[in-house]
């Protein structure tokens, strides 16, 4: 298994959902970062793990109901972080002459415009932020970082970025 989950229970009202007294619901497990998913690039795993934690954080936020300036300030974060570690692995892909750069770094650009379009139908209104979002996060994520990031590692080896 790539990634360590720990399922939450949640017994009170979710999303404008009342779950009733006694009964529980099963939520987005949140992720750990596992030896699996190093690239064995220290900074580069340092980074995948506090995205991670800062996806958990917008998970536990949503979970939480928590008011929208908490969101806002997740979501930011999550923005913010993730743009200087794209940036961060593109310059090391670069130095390294990695031959797929250019589709990494769509893939990246890919990501942020989600990332930007769930923000924006969040402060529009027209999108409650909710576990699909996570669900998304998570998955994009650990995908990214099992395929596409580990593909990359040779060649990154190979020029001694570790």
């Amino acid at each position: 298994m790539p990634y360590m989950v720990q399922k939450q229970v949640m017994t009170h009202q979710l999303q404008g959902e009342i779950i009733p007294p006694g009964e529980k619901r099963v939520m987005v497990p949140t992720i750990s970062w596992t030896p699996e998913m190093s690239v064995d690039v220290a900074l580069i795993d340092e980074q995948h793990k506090k995205l991670i934690e800062i996806i958990n954080t917008l998970n536990s936020a949503i979970e939480e109901n928590a008011a929208t300036p908490v969101l806002d300030q997740v979501f930011d974060e999550l923005t913010e972080y993730t743009r200087k570690h794209f940036s961060t692995e593109e310059e090391l892909l670069v130095r390294a002459e990695y031959p797929q750069t250019v589709v990494h770094k769509e893939e990246h650009d890919g990501f942020i415009y989600q990332l930007i379009a769930f923000r924006n139908d969040f402060e529009n209104g027209s999108e409650v932020v909710s576990t699909k979002i996570v669900e998304f996060l998570y998955g994009w994520l650990v995908k990214h970082i099992l395929g596409s990031d580990k593909a990359y590692c040779a060649s990154l080896h190979e020029k001694g970025i570790r």
